[in-house]
């Protein structure tokens, strides 16, 4: 018998620094589902400084659109009635507000400070400092460093639960001095996760600074065991509590909100955490959006993210203009820029960063910086990761992409070639885009009801974008077809298609329709160490895309850029995206090569991949029999597992 939940209807808004997105979850057939969605211009910045401004224009326009009325004199109706009106719960997310600037104190940095750390990287925070007990600096020493810092957290760990106790007290008694000399109005927020013996002192002493405190679980219990759920959690509560004080009015969206204000990256590391328990290939979610851009990997319960405050395509524009070399951003664009013109596109993207590009030319900068973005935060990542070896940011599927340069896209195909360039992504990819950032508000409502996260997302989901098969490999110029492709529709219709050496097409499907593809590569090109392929697969809303440019990507001379882009647009799009930006400049003479050594250098490579495909063929018909090969052709994608997670430990 299915038992009724407590709460029937939950309202989750995420206020971003452009876009506040509004989501309205409610029972339907016994069952969570997403009834409607909605995104308004977040009104954070003047003329007016009140972010419930926006909210209650979403409000407004769920009430048109379903009929359902939520708001009553200015507010939220509290619990949902049985006329229907109202709603149980309010969850908020936020990525709007200035991040946190942090202290942390420690023990030992490569045990309680390192654990510190990794709990941090879920939240939008700046560590301006870190102490140690370790370092033998007198109290006064330490006091002027936390103080200099002009901290909005002090993050206090160190001590096993049982262990040290007198050193972490030390600490404590430290940042209380701390906040009791601090300014009445930069008062910090401070949070103990250390030796739980030592909570009930802890609290006593930060009591006497009246400090503003949250104590959660011991991120080391044990000097080999590592528990980081209970603090981020608090670490959460300390954000929402930043973000009250901040401007914005947040303050009302707090008190009405079940948890808070909880940050979106902290929502995206949770759902990360449970949908990798079923990809062992590492789920990837990417967010490049107006004044924080994110990269957050993972694979079973082990979760990496990279967080740039620094970043953005809007509020963060000339930071990220003095960040990224604009001849590296040059590289993706026909014609080059100077840095005086780069810097006139960003102080007037800074002055409105929600419009969107009017022009082909205005889409390619945006995407260009887009794509440099994203390459420093693959980086970033891909250091962390080298101590791990886990998980290949090029074969990670699914993919999750977020913020207007991936989602608001003439064409969704774009999303996946954006995404395709600059992770070079290799084998078989299931790409999804989150126009309405579902994905970190299922994550925030994870902390008060999971069965409400498993119900809506296996319902609703995202926008699912399309599978994209990628070959790796130097496919062969001008001799015969890099892919041939064959598409058996539900519907019963066939589509069957020849890619030379450096196209894209995107497959025109239904979204939704079943579609069993059937693909053979030329010399030069593999998928997963296969020349060929035959699955099954949905059409999503950019159909089914296959990506014949080879791996790694070859460089595009200049000249010949907008004939390549002309074309890549033209198939991907289905003729349905125009394609007009100004005239390429020729490169200087002496950057050219000469037509006659540009001939005979090609013949050349294309000579030597022939041969080495020729013996790769002759090697794998001589190790896999007949037999062999159709079982491996008859292997099918497993299908997920239905049981519900296990939430208590995805939240550790």
């Amino acid at each position: 018998m299915q038992q009724r939940q407590a709460t029937q209807s939950i309202l989750a808004a995420d206020f971003g620094s452009v876009h506040t997105r509004v989501l309205l979850i409610d029972v339907v057939d016994g069952q969570y589902r997403l009834t409607t969605q909605t995104r308004v211009r977040t009104t954070i910045d003047p003329p007016f400084n009140d972010v419930t401004i926006g909210l209650g224009w979403a409000l407004s326009h769920i009430q048109e659109t379903t009929g359902r009325i939520l708001v009553d004199e200015q507010s939220l109706i509290f619990p949902e009635h049985d006329d229907g009106s109202g709603v149980d719960e309010l969850v908020a997310t936020s990525s709007a507000p200035r991040p946190l600037t942090a202290v942390v104190l420690g023990l030992m940095p490569a045990v309680s400070i390192s654990s510190a750390y990794r709990a941090l990287t879920g939240t939008y925070i700046n560590v301006a400092a870190s102490l140690s007990a370790s370092d033998q600096e007198d109290v006064e020493t330490r006091i002027n460093k936390i103080l200099n810092a002009k901290p909005d957290l002090i993050f206090i760990s160190g001590g096993t639960d049982g262990g040290n106790e007198e050193a972490v007290l030390e600490l404590v008694r430290v940042a209380s001095m701390a906040v009791t000399l601090a300014p009445p109005d930069e008062k910090p927020i401070v949070l103990y996760a250390g030796n739980q013996a030592l909570a009930d002192r802890v609290q006593a002493i930060l009591d006497t600074s009246e400090a503003q405190v949250h104590i959660g679980k011991n991120v080391r219990p044990t000097m080999l065991r590592e528990e980081l759920g209970s603090t981020r959690l608090q670490l959460a509560r300390s954000y929402s509590d930043h973000v009250v004080r901040q401007p914005g009015s947040f303050q009302t969206v707090a008190e009405s909100g079940s948890m808070g204000v909880i940050p979106t990256a902290q929502g995206v590391e949770n759902m990360v955490r449970w949908l990798g328990q079923e990809n062992p290939r590492g789920v990837l979610h990417i967010d490049v959006g107006s004044t924080t851009s994110t990269l957050i990997v993972g694979t079973g319960t082990d979760v990496t993210t990279s967080i740039h405050t620094d970043l953005g395509l809007g509020h963060s524009i000339l930071s990220t203009i003095e960040r990224i070399d604009s001849d590296r951003i040059n590289g993706w664009l026909p014609s080059t820029l100077t840095d005086a013109q780069l810097l006139e596109y960003a102080h007037n993207k800074l002055l409105v960063p929600d419009t969107i590009p009017f022009s082909s030319e205005e889409l390619l900068i945006e995407q260009a910086i887009a794509r440099e973005i994203v390459r420093v935060l693959a980086q970033d990542i891909r250091a962390r990761l080298t101590q791990t070896g886990r998980i290949d940011l090029a074969t990670c599927s699914p993919i999750i992409a977020a913020g207007a340069v991936l989602t608001d896209v003439p064409h969704p195909a774009m999303s996946a070639m954006l995404l395709a360039d600059v992770l070079e992504l290799q084998g078989i990819t299931e790409i999804f885009t989150d126009p309405y950032a579902a994905f970190p508000i299922l994550g925030a409502i994870a902390y008060t009801n999971q069965t409400a996260v498993v119900q809506t997302y296996d319902n609703y989901g995202l926008n699912y974008l399309g599978t994209l098969f990628s070959g790796e490999g130097r496919p062969r110029q001008g001799r015969g077809a890099a892919m041939k492709i064959r598409l058996q529709v539900d519907d019963g219709s066939v589509l069957e298609k020849r890619l030379a050496a450096g196209e894209m097409w995107s497959a025109p499907v239904t979204p939704g329709h079943h579609v069993t593809v059937t693909l053979r590569l030329g010399r030069g090109l593999r998928i997963n160490g296969k020349r060929r392929i035959k699955m099954a697969v949905i059409a999503g809303t950019a159909g089914v895309i296959f990506d014949a440019r080879g791996r790694p990507l070859p460089a595009i001379p200049m000249r010949r850029r907008n004939e390549v882009y002309a074309d890549l647009w033209r198939s991907l799009s289905n003729g349905q995206v125009a394609y007009n930006p100004p005239p390429a400049k020729e490169e200087a003479p002496e950057d050219k090569i000469p037509e006659s050594e540009l001939s005979a250098l090609q013949a050349f490579i294309e000579k030597t991949y022939d041969k080495q495909s020729a013996e790769e063929d002759k090697q794998t018909r001589g190790r896999r029999s007949q037999k062999s090969r159709k079982q491996s052709r008859r292997k099918g994608k497993d299908s997920p597992a239905d049981d519900e997670p296990d939430w208590d430990a995805l939240l550790k």
